[in-house]
């Protein structure tokens, strides 16, 4: 009878369902909660792995109820082009502050002679950088 009422549309598995599969898979289960707290942990004493199988839990999520939700593992990808234009954007920042305290102390935005450093141009330019970049 309980199967039966599983089987049928709108009826979701709970503590008990998760409790079998973390024995069937041999594998530990995480529950985070959509509220927050700490992680509900079910343990496989035979897993055959460390980590556990995450899942989320939602109490109320939209119109859904109550649910649980798969989640992935996700890689952290160092896009070395962002990271060179990042240190190239930080070091024509660095070279125009150091123009500036050199030759222009007293207007920062504009150069007085063509030889100084142009402070709204640098920044322009350093603006331009951090955009292409990151967005």
């Amino acid at each position: 009878a309980y199967c039966e009422k599983l089987a049928k549309e709108n009826v979701w598995g709970g503590q008990i369902e998760l409790q079998v599969c973390a024995k069937i898979l041999q594998r530990s289960i995480e529950i985070i909660q959509g509220t927050g707290g700490e992680p509900i942990k079910i343990d496989c004493p035979s897993s055959i792995s460390e980590s556990p199988i995450v899942i989320t839990y939602h109490r109320y999520l939209y119109a859904n109820g109550e649910h649980y939700n798969s989640t992935i593992k996700m890689k952290i990808i160092i896009h070395w082009g962002r990271v060179l234009g990042l240190f190239i954007a930080i070091l024509v920042g660095c070279i125009a502050i150091i123009c500036f305290k050199l030759f222009n102390k007293s207007d920062p935005f504009h150069a007085q002679d063509v030889g100084q450093c142009n402070m709204y141009e640098a920044q322009r330019i350093i603006d331009n950088l951090v955009c292409c970049y990151f967005f």
